[in-house]
């Protein structure tokens, strides 16, 4: 079925979508999968819709290939593009990610800053949503930060981009909250992470596998972090805990980088870390669900915080679970 890609194959939108609009794309593009979700950032001036994704990338829509999200429809969202000043006084976390957590950072390297921000009771009391997420970009450092609900979910969720953040050695910033997080990081890792892990490890090898059937070549930056991701899955099975810095596998994953190895190569290699990740799984000691109720707990507690409730000490029942206690 062919795209619809231009001004000159698609007719006008029979109405227009607002900027901030929550869509679900409908089409393969740029990486990204039908049916995924994102937000109307631009209305281009050939027609069609540029639409931002949740990990910040961007590309352009014709208004066929979007449908609206029904929960555009619902709760509205602060508009936080305008001033995102207003969310940074409340970040509560902030860690270097990329290449200088994981060891494979060079000269050129970006600066990349991921955490969590607590918006203040009076923002979750109004009618417009604090943001899920925010992103700042100045000059070579990129910063996002989800709101802490999300950010929370994600980890349950087993997210490897949200988990990471929980791993990262570069602490830049970290409050009573977060530093409490960190401890208790474990408690969000189960056999979850099988799915989650290996399903963007092997949606990222059929992306390379399109680059070269469509453009001869692949993405070698992408090639190497799925390397780098599936070494970090048989550790965290075997382990229970997650491989940030892959400093010994450098000079390996630096190559595929710099393009140094052939397709086939790191396809071989990919299905051999695959293998052993697999092996890993089927006798890990990680539990089948992540820890719902101290997700729960600490989110109160971060809320009672925000709205003057709560001090920097866990409360009672976050104590209790702490502890083991089960009357809380």
């Amino acid at each position: 079925m062919p795209q619809p890609h231009d001004s000159e194959q698609t007719p006008p939108a029979p109405i227009n979508l607002p900027v901030g609009t929550t869509v679900v794309i409908q089409v393969d593009r740029d990486g990204k999968k039908a049916h995924a979700g994102g937000q109307v950032r631009a209305v281009l001036g050939d027609g069609r819709y540029e639409v931002e994704f949740m990990d910040g990338q961007r590309s352009a829509f014709a208004w066929r290939e979007l449908s609206v999200a029904r929960r555009a429809f619902g709760r509205p969202t602060a508009q936080h593009e305008v001033d995102v000043e207003t969310w940074r006084p409340h970040i509560a976390y902030a860690v270097r990610m990329g290449s200088a957590a994981f060891g494979l950072a060079e000269d050129d390297s970006d600066t990349d800053v991921r955490g969590f921000y607590v918006p203040s009771a009076e923002a979750q009391w109004s009618l417009f949503r604090p943001p899920e997420s925010f992103r700042v970009q100045s000059g070579d450092v990129d910063e996002s930060y989800w709101e802490i609900e999300r950010y929370l979910f994600l980890l349950l969720k087993n997210d490897a981009n949200a988990l990471e953040t929980l791993w990262s050695p570069l602490i830049v910033q970290s409050d009573p909250l977060a530093t409490l997080l960190r401890t208790q990081r474990r408690r969000f890792l189960s056999t979850r992470a099988h799915a989650t892990f290996v399903q963007y490890v092997f949606g990222q090898m059929h992306k390379l596998d399109r680059d070269i059937a469509t453009r001869g070549e692949y993405r070698f930056k992408h090639a190497m972090h799925m390397l780098r991701l599936l070494l970090s899955i048989e550790h965290m099975f075997r382990h229970g805990d997650l491989l940030i810095d892959v400093g010994p596998h450098r000079a390996e994953l630096l190559a595929v980088k710099h393009g140094e190895r052939t397709f086939e190569s790191i396809g071989a290699w990919a299905q051999a870390l695959r293998l052993h990740a697999d092996a890993a799984f089927q006798e890990t000691h990680l539990p089948d669900e992540p820890d719902f109720l101290f997700a729960n707990a600490f989110l109160r507690w971060a809320r009672r915080r925000a709205a003057g409730l709560a001090g920097s000490e866990p409360p009672e029942d976050l104590r209790a679970i702490l502890l083991g206690r089960t009357d809380a």
